[in-house]
Parts: structure tokens; sequence; C-alpha cells
């Protein structure tokens, strides 16, 4: 029984796993003051985005990660410092964390934008700004080569135009990372998820490219770990059903024992009455000269009727009738 519970358990847990969803790879590429930051999952988990001034939490739920995906450090980079994970049972933690001495130095405020890429693989893609706007040549230029890198010569060319010292006026006070969001997403990125739906291609191509081998090892990771698993289940469930075959097969064998014993028992039982009937026969043995013959020889040797009723298993009174003038010869001899 227990060990139907655990098999049980295990059976559930492999249904469990199987039916989550599993983060292949992250990787990013960096542009002076902007990183873009790219999750590969073998299917759309559902997840959420919560952000405070040092990190970016991605909680997706159902969710665990391939082995090779581990903490990794980012030296000399101005927007992010780390990648770390966290799994428990229920989500895997993906955090995104922050350069926040980059933007202290600097005074900037970060923000980010997100965009979904279904496909094969579905990619949840990060763009993060360590500032919502450039305010010198630096980060001007970190503008123009993200936007031209995404194909967006338009959006370029606003950048290049910018006017710096306008900007340095009339630049607000810094904002809160919500409110960030909310400038980034309306004055600069309110044409993003349009124009990759556009051009998808040009938008993850380079990145892409640079992680053909860690996609073709993910996807080699992917099948090994199905097979795996579809093997685990098979000897699971075959455990499974040989234990009931075998409890099936015990319930029968004790079953026919305990009858074969009922039977043998009373065939015991009978065949013991049987025999008393053939070796002690009510009516004595032989026929009847052979009685007679037999009484006569132990009359002889002075065996009175009692006695020899007794021997052979006869009546008295049938032994008197059988032996009466024997008897009485041997009474007169007697006298």
């Amino acid at each position: 029984m227990k060990r139907s519970i655990i098999i049980l358990f295990f059976i559930l847990l492999f249904f469990e796993l199987l039916s989550g969803n599993l983060l292949i790879d992250v990787y990013h590429h960096n542009y002076g003051i902007i990183d873009r930051t790219v999750l590969v999952f073998d299917s759309k988990p559902d997840y959420s985005i919560s952000n405070d001034e040092k990190k970016i939490l991605i909680s997706a739920f159902d969710t665990r990660k391939l082995p090779e995906v581990k903490t990794k450090k980012l030296a000399e980079n101005k927007v992010l410092s780390e990648f770390n994970y966290s799994e428990s049972l229920e989500k895997l933690d993906i955090s995104i964390v922050l350069n926040h001495e980059y933007q202290r130095q600097k005074g900037h405020q970060y923000s980010f934008s997100t965009i979904e890429l279904p496909g094969e693989f579905f990619k949840l893609v990060f763009d993060i700004f360590a500032n919502y706007i450039p305010t010198n040549e630096e980060e001007r230029k970190s503008f123009i080569s993200f936007y031209e890198k995404m194909g967006k010569d338009q959006k370029a060319e606003e950048y290049r135009k910018l006017d710096l010292a306008e900007i340095s006026r009339t630049i607000p006070e810094k904002p809160s990372p919500k409110a960030s969001n909310n400038i980034q997403k309306q004055e600069i990125h309110k044409t993003e998820k349009k124009s990759i739906s556009k051009k998808p291609e040009q938008t993850i191509k380079p990145a892409e490219k640079k992680k053909e081998i860690v996609k073709k090892y993910s996807e080699q990771d992917i099948q090994a770990e199905a097979q795996k698993a579809t093997r685990t289940f098979n000897n699971a469930f075959l455990l499974f059903s040989i234990g009931n075959i075998l409890v099936v097969i015990v319930y029968f064998a004790i079953k026919k024992f305990r009858n074969k014993n009922e039977l043998q028992t009373e065939n015991w039982q009978e065949t013991k009455s049987t025999e008393k009937e053939i070796y002690h026969p009510t009516e004595g043995f032989g026929d009847v000269e052979f009685q007679k013959e037999m009484i006569k020889k132990l009359v002889e040797e002075k065996w009175d009727p009692e006695n020899i009723a007794r021997e052979m298993n006869l009546t008295e009174e049938r032994v008197k009738q059988l032996i009466m003038p024997q008897f009485s010869e041997h009474e007169r001899d007697i006298g």
C-alpha cells in the first residue's frame, strides 16, 4: 500500500514537471546606456514583472530553468550588473540587477519596456535605459546606435537632430521608476511593438547569431530531458502495473490454496468414514462357511462367545447362532 502511494506521488510529480515551462537561455546586448536583454522559454509562461531602484524581477510561475542557465555578473556595463535566479516549487524568479552605482553617480533614473516575441520559442525582451533621454553626446550615440541596430532609422535620425543644450536646460527633476517607464513608453517607444512585429528578423538577428550555438544546445537539452522524463514515467508505470499484477496473483493463489485445503479436509473426512466401514464391517468378514470355520477353531481354543464376537466383529447373538453346536459340545467336554 505504501509503495503504491509513493509511486502515485512520483507519477503526479512527473506530470506536474512535464506540464510546466522551461527557461532555456538568457542573453543580452549592450548599446552604451541601453541594454537589450532576452529571456528564452520553451513556451509562454504565466509571469509577472515588478521593479525597484536596484532590479527588475520577473516571476515565471510553474517554470524551471536548464542547469546551464546560471548566475552571471556583467563587467563594464553601464546599465546592468548581474543576472541571478531563485527557484521554488511554485515559480522561478529571474532578477535583472541594475548598475545602481552608475545611476547614482550620473543622477540618472532607469526605465524599461517589454516586448513579447512568440514563435518556436517564446522570447520576453527587455529594453532597459540607464536614463530615459540622452543628456550628453556619449548617451546620444548610444540611442542612435540602438535604434539603428533595431532598424529604426527615422528614430535614430531624430536623436541625431536632438538639441542637447535645450534638453539640459529643460530636463525635469529625476522621475520615479514608474513615471520613467511611462515617459519612456510615451515619448520614445510608442511604436516599439509595432516595429518589432513588422521586422522581427532585424530586431533579434544580432543576438540570435551570437546565441545560435547555445540555442542548438538548448534544443538538444530539451529533447534529452523529455526523453529522460518519458523513460522515468514508463518505468514508474511499469513498476506500478507489475505491483498490481503481483497483488492479484498472490490474492488468487491464497484463495485457491485455502479452497484446496478445505476440499482436502472434506475428502479426508469422507475417506476416513469409508475406510472405517471397510476395515471395521459390522457384519464380520468372509462368508458364513468361513465364519463357521473360524469360530470352530476359536471354540477349540476355548474362546467364549463374547471374545469371539469382538475378534470377528460380530454380535454375540450371531456368534451363538453360528457356534451353538460347537459351543454345546465344548461345554459338555468341560462338564
